[in-house]
């Protein structure tokens, strides 16, 4: 396996010893040399794959959502966590040694915990089961194979939580969409665009690992606003807001977020809308299937692609334990070099 890149490991710590609230938030060099891209995946690839695991999650939410019979459903928020989930661990691992679909279960029945939606795991696995075999029968819990299946869902959750230290506090644009817009007397119309741009955002991008929330917060009221203004929307004029949300954002951000920051991204987005429609499926609630060669696999090539899951990522995991010891305070003192080549070079001592 590929060792984590110093200058990842470096900037985590960085961020951490000025307690900095973002300090998941990654620079674009970071960003360049992810696990994946060191494995030899370009950055087009990479963005690609996160894309496909943000579509496996929704697709799992949609299909517990269809079962769900006295229950709370899944909302969208918990999803976009979920996601967010994804993007952390695919910043600190490898496409190239983690399946999309394995680790898009894992962060689904992780945020279902914490977003107080829960779904029994045997739940979790029959949606990831028609994902990954969609030609095969889904085995009875009491199954050997379930039983597996159950197994590798866990050691990759309890793998994400480990390479994030157990921080589960994400912060999510969505919020502050909602209590900006709130506070500057915005139309509730546009509030409502403002939630689904950011949204696409951490469907359709990493940004939800590379600008804080409060930029990606910015970026939705003003692709709203200007959305509304654009279609001469009366409502918008009727509002009469007290306060621009974007220059509100922006005031308050001790100039992390200028507007020359906004419009650019604002023109990168709408640019990738616009060469990207065919991967919102996610808005369209409709199946998605990638067709990965040798993926769906039938009888005994089947289990023995869930055996090779298995197998590796219990390999991944031994290493990852065996670099805790010797690294459970490496926030707090020098990176050692063991530190350096562990795989997921993560485990960090938050107090």
């Amino acid at each position: 396996m590929s060792s984590l890149d110093s200058r990842i490991v470096t900037g985590l710590q960085n961020r951490f010893n000025k307690r900095d609230k973002n300090m998941w938030i990654f620079t674009e060099e970071e960003l360049a040399n992810v696990p994946s891209i060191k494995d030899g995946m370009s950055a087009q690839e990479v963005l690609q794959c996160r894309i496909r695991t943000a579509n496996y999650i929704t697709q799992m939410m949609i299909m517990l959502n269809k079962k769900a019979t006295g229950v709370k459903r899944i909302t969208q928020l918990c999803t976009c966590i979920a996601i967010t989930h994804m993007h952390r661990f695919y910043t600190l691992h490898s496409f190239k040694h983690f399946d999309e679909i394995d680790v898009a279960a894992s962060c689904l029945y992780l945020a279902c915990k914490t977003e107080d939606c829960y779904r029994k795991i045997s739940y979790v696995i029959q949606a990831w089961w028609k994902l990954k075999f969609p030609d095969e029968h889904i085995p009875d819990d009491k199954d050997s194979t379930f039983i597996q299946s159950k197994e590798l869902i866990e050691l990759i959750e309890n793998l994400l939580l480990k390479s994030v230290n157990f921080d589960m506090q994400l912060l999510i644009p969505h919020y502050a969409v909602l209590r900006v817009c709130q506070s500057c007397k915005v139309d509730r119309n546009v509030i409502s665009a403002a939630y689904f741009y950011v949204m696409d955002m951490i469907h359709l991008t990493d940004w939800a690992v590379r600008y804080s929330d409060d930029t990606l917060a910015c970026l939705g009221c003003h692709l709203a606003i200007s959305h509304a203004i654009g279609n001469g929307d009366e409502r918008l004029k009727a509002t009469m807001m007290e306060v621009d949300p974007c220059e509100y954002i922006i005031q308050n951000s001790n100039n992390t977020i200028t507007r020359a920051l906004i419009n650019s991204l604002a023109n990168k987005f709408l640019l990738f809308l616009e060469n990207n429609k065919d991967k919102m499926t996610f808005r369209r609630h409709l199946k998605f299937r990638d067709k990965r060669e040798g993926m769906h696999s039938r009888n005994s090539s089947m289990r023995n692609n869930l055996h090779q899951s298995l197998d590796k990522c219990s390999r991944s995991s031994a290493l990852h334990n065996s670099s805790i010891k010797s690294s459970t305070n490496m926030l707090n003192q020098s990176l050692t070099s063991h530190t350096r080549n562990s795989i997921s070079g993560s485990n960090y001592k938050m107090e």
